[in-house]
This record gives structure tokens, sequence and C-alpha cells, in this order.
């Protein structure tokens, strides 16, 4: 009853994303003062890997680029580990059609730009049905607020020519190389020839679906690919840092 009541009376776009609670009017951001400061405490700690931003050992080589994490790109960039907020900020993006926030994560993405040195920004896209289930691509929508901010174009060069299972349902390395193997191409009106892409997705877990995609790229004529992410699932001695509350909305999302 509490809810609905506070549905009536201040709209989604007035309460906080994270909590819930009711926002002042005046601030600009989708997250109450306390939920902002939660996901502050979630950047990605400075003593991450340089180049792929997963967690490194001190005195230890990075593992996940040892092992071909990222091979075919030149570097991945992001600002949040994906946990608590930064998570559900993103699972609002991809399953609840919510833009409001999309706005603070493309600052933060922003900002996580060390370089800038691109032509062009493309977003990994979705395939045909899930485009038509969903109605928008949360990649494309990241793209294009990231746009305004580096001064960068949007280019919608790649196509899913083949419907995929959601990367997070499995579990073995070789069953998300196999899923996105050969699902993306280019589109026949678009060119990367010379280009340096920065590739645009909510979340980097394995690096799977970004390699395939710049795999497409590079193979198009693609000068070099980078990443930009929302976040990153941090990587401790192979397995996925990713503590969560225990009140954590999971189950309405898988």
């Amino acid at each position: 009853m509490r809810d609905a009541i506070l549905n009536l009376l201040y709209p989604k776009g007035v309460r906080c994303m994270q909590c819930g609670e009711v926002r002042r009017m005046d601030m600009e951001n989708c997250l109450c003062s306390v939920c902002m400061e939660e996901l502050e405490s979630e950047r990605i700690p400075a003593s991450s890997c340089e180049r792929c931003l997963s967690y490194v050992e001190k005195g230890t080589a990075c593992a996940f680029c040892r092992d071909g994490g990222l091979d075919g790109i030149r570097r991945a960039y992001a600002p949040y580990q994906y946990v608590n907020a930064a998570r559900n900020l993103v699972l609002c993006i991809k399953f609840e059609s919510v833009e409001d926030c999309v706005p603070l994560l493309a600052d933060a993405m922003a900002d996580s730009l060390k370089h800038r040195d691109f032509d062009v920004l493309v977003p990994v896209p979705l395939h045909f049905f899930r485009m038509r289930e969903r109605g928008f691509n949360q990649a494309m929508l990241l793209a294009q607020a990231l746009s305004k901010r580096v001064n960068i174009p949007v280019a919608d060069a790649l196509k899913r020519v083949r419907a995929t299972r959601a990367q997070s349902t499995l579990s073995k390395r070789a069953d998300r190389e196999r899923n996105v193997k050969d699902a993306f191409r280019m589109r026949a009106d678009a060119s990367v020839l010379g280009k340096r892409v920065l590739l645009v997705d909510d979340v980097r877990t394995s690096g799977n679906t970004a390699r395939a995609c710049a795999e497409e790229l590079l193979k198009n004529g693609a000068a070099e690919v980078s990443l930009c992410t929302v976040c990153v699932v941090w990587k401790y001695q192979g397995k996925k840092f990713d503590k969560q509350p225990e009140n954590r909305k999971k189950d309405r999302y898988m």
C-alpha cells in the first residue's frame, strides 16, 4: 500500500531508482544522495589491470588478459564494477525500459575514457526478435548519450544475424564462445574502414560478445577496436567478484 501511494504522489522520475525513496525535486541524478555514495564506492579500483580492468593480484600478471579475454580489443574502459547499485541501474535500462538513469551512466562512461582518440562509437546490436520484444537497444541508448558527451559520432554498423542465449545464463567459457560465434555481421550500408572504433555495451562479463564484435569489425577494415561499458564483472582468481545484498531483486530478471 505504501508503494502504491508513493507511486501516485511521487512518480518514478522523482524517486530514487535504487531504493525508491523520494528525492529532492532539484536533484539532477536519478539516485538519492545515499545511493549515489554507494554507487561511487563501486568504482573499479585503480589497482585493476590497466588494459582490461579485471582484478590483478599484486605482483602477478592479469589472468583475464593472459587467457585471451581481450583478444582483438586494444583496451577496455568502464566506471563501475557489476555490483549492487551499478548492477541495478544496468538492469533498469535492460529490463524496465527506464531511460532516466542513462545520463548518469553516460557521464560516468565519458569520465572513464582516459583516451578519446576514436572515430566512431558502435553499439553492440540486439537480434531482431529481442529488439522487437524490448522495443529498444540499451547499448544504442548508452552510445547516443555518450556521443553527446565526447563528440564522437555513432554508427549502427553491426547487426546480430543469429539469436543467442543471454551470456549470463551460460557458465562454461566454451559455451559462451559458441553462443556468439558468427553471430554478428557488418551492415551492408556501413563502413569502418580505417576507423578507430569504440564498441559500446552495458556490461562486460567473459568478453566473448565484445571479442566476436571486434573480430567482425577488424575483418571489415577497422584500424582498431576498444570497448566501453558501464560495468565490468570484476574477477578474482578466475571467479566473479559479484557480492550482492540479500534483498536484491534478481529473480524477476531471469
